[in-house]
């Protein structure tokens, strides 16, 4: 059966119509592939029927009488890109909150060593420019799950108090007194450590503003 013929059919028009406006809040780019994958499947279903030696005339009421109406065949579709979509934002949402939370870890290291050095120190600073870019640009789709898993990760931050202290805990018994550079390095970490976490903490909301002013 030619593919022309069976599309321009009533029938198949009206079922890839309905199924199409189900779809009509995805993103052009995640909507098409579904659409082309069930049009796909109908034209290889009716082949098939073709082959069993069914008439041409009952070949599309046949094919979709094997289907998922379109709101029911949509809508398991949206829950698999619902899935996946949520998963791949928390990996992603993962992968920023470490590679940022950790790099801010590691620019304590001077507290303990008594001085900045810049060569060692500058991968960290990238990391966590790069991190904090895809905290703030990623595009997140913010819902309870999402925001959940957040949380759960904001929960670990508060190492980010206690690993400066302990330095310069070993950095003073190392030394035998207060090391002035520590100390005020250690000052300096504390003001920027409790910014950051209040930036973390109004992230969800910056995320939003940044996607209505990106319509």
């Amino acid at each position: 059966m030619r593919k022309d013929r069976f599309f321009s059919h009533q029938l198949v028009q009206s079922y890839l119509e309905d199924f199409s406006k189900r779809l009509h809040d995805l993103p052009p780019d995640v909507k098409h592939p579904f659409i082309q994958k069930v049009r796909s499947d109908l034209y290889e279903k009716a082949l098939e029927k073709e082959k069993k030696g069914v008439s041409p005339e009952e070949i599309p009421q046949s094919v979709l009488m094997e289907f998922l109406s379109p709101n029911e065949l949509a809508a398991d579709l949206l829950k698999e890109y619902d899935r996946e979509d949520l998963n791949h934002h928390v990996i992603k949402l993962s992968y920023s909150t470490v590679l940022a939370t950790g790099s801010f870890g590691a620019l304590s290291v001077p507290i303990l060593l008594g001085f900045i050095n810049v060569s060692a120190i500058l991968p960290f600073v990238i990391g966590f420019i790069i991190g904090n870019i895809y905290l703030l640009f990623g595009k997140f789709t913010w819902n309870r799950t999402l925001l959940s898993h957040f949380q759960k990760t904001m929960r670990f931050i508060p190492w980010m108090f206690v690993l400066p202290f302990v330095l310069f805990a070993v950095r003073t018994m190392i030394v035998r007194q207060i090391d002035l550079f520590s100390f005020y390095y250690l000052v300096g970490y504390l003001i920027v450590t409790i910014l950051y976490i209040r930036f973390l903490k109004m992230l969800p909301k910056l995320q939003e503003t940044n996607m209505d002013l990106s319509r």
